[in-house]
């Protein structure tokens, strides 16, 4: 991904359903551990570019798998990059029923270690849960 001449991530997106188990997941672990999400990747196929009139449309169809496992999730992708740079993503995706319930679904971005300054908009200095703001300012 470029920008204005500058190369804005260290290395591909890679679609993510995995996260360390907490205290909280143990009941739920072993089964984690079972559907092997720990080696799930992501990968996509029927990949098309379209120009249309507000920008690019990058359209996949993808699946999050451990190699020579079935698919945990299927979906597809339709990411929109408009002529003044911004990005938008609508994905559809859906997983196995009888696999448990995903520890994360979401998309890993690799940012340049030059990108160190950063200001941060939500709740804190301390940590919180999202639905319990009276831990935080």
């Amino acid at each position: 991904m470029v920008f204005g001449g500058r190369t804005l991530l260290a290395q591909p997106m890679r679609w993510n359903i995995w996260r360390a188990p907490t205290d909280n997941d143990r009941n739920v672990t072993l089964k984690w551990n079972q559907a092997f999400y720990r080696y799930a990747e992501g990968r996509g196929r029927n990949t098309q570019l379209t120009r249309r009139p507000e920008g690019w449309e990058l359209t996949a169809d993808f699946c999050v798998s451990a190699v020579y496992l079935p698919p945990v999730v299927r979906g597809k992708v339709c990411w929109l990059i408009r002529d003044n740079g911004e990005i938008s993503l609508r994905c559809d995706a859906g997983r196995r029923e009888q696999d448990p319930f995903l520890p994360r679904f979401g998309l890993r971005l690799f940012l340049p270690e030059s990108m160190n300054r950063i200001q941060y908009f939500g709740c804190g200095p301390f940590e919180s849960y999202p639905d319990k703001h009276r831990a935080s300012f």
